[in-house]
């Protein structure tokens, strides 16, 4: 299996370092546009696109319609506790974001089946069909899979959880953009498929300690598919 540094993941490290250490963009500053950052850095203008979404995603930028890019106020403080850190290790990076998982997800589902109101419930069930459609058509589920993610969060109604999840789930983008072994990526498509309904399942019948087992199996599947453990 080989795990990379995406030429996206490349440029929002070399940008943040612009803003972090070197200070060539400072708080409250406009960026200057996509096409001189793309000449300034020597990549394309897609790939500018999805470093700022990256930088974004780790408050460091913000984008305000109508006037520009600019870097926040607090660049790097995450306003939910937790920086979005991309290590330089993404294989590291991988494991230890599932290993959280394996402990907290358990935890946050069981707290999903106490407090979720009914259309919190429907919210898991949409994105769980959906998310499972994608993956039995061949069709990208990244989006799908984060977005089912984010429903069994919020519907836990604890906010660490909810402010966890999108640094947890930093595994599901490394994996998406990392492994291009077909064999790898149809085992993942196949522990979604399987495991996000049974999760979902057992969360209908309230049944927890099902939805503990499969929550469990469905992240040791992912570390062992990519030779973890």
């Amino acid at each position: 299996m080989g795990i990379y540094i995406s030429l996206a993941e490349e440029t929002a490290e070399k940008l943040k370092n612009m803003i972090l250490a070197e200070e060539i963009y400072k708080p409250g500053e406009k960026l200057p546009n996509e096409s001189n950052l793309a000449s300034l850095l020597n990549v394309s203008r897609t790939s500018i696109r999805e470093a700022v979404k990256i930088l974004i995603a780790g408050n460091i930028l913000e984008i305000k319609r109508g006037v520009g890019t600019f870097v926040k106020e607090n660049p790097g403080l995450a306003s939910n506790l937790f920086d979005m850190i991309y290590l330089n290790d993404k294989k590291q990076d991988l494991k230890d974001s599932l290993d959280l998982r394996l402990i907290l997800e358990p935890a946050m589902i069981k707290a999903t089946i106490d407090f979720a109101t009914e259309e919190e419930l429907e919210s898991i069930f949409y994105y769980e069909k959906l998310c499972r459609e994608a993956c039995l058509s061949g069709e990208p589920y990244k989006e799908l899979d984060t977005k089912f993610h984010k429903a069994l969060a919020t519907a836990s109604h604890n906010k660490i959880f909810e402010q966890l999840t999108p640094l947890l789930h930093q595994s599901i983008t490394i994996i998406h953009n990392s492994i291009k072994d077909k064999k790898i990526i149809d085992s993942f498509t196949e522990n979604a498929v399987i495991y996000h309904k049974k999760i979902t399942e057992c969360i209908k019948e309230r049944d927890y300690a099902g939805a503990e087992l499969y929550s469990r199996i469905h992240v040791y599947n992912a570390l062992k598919n990519i030779n973890l453990i």
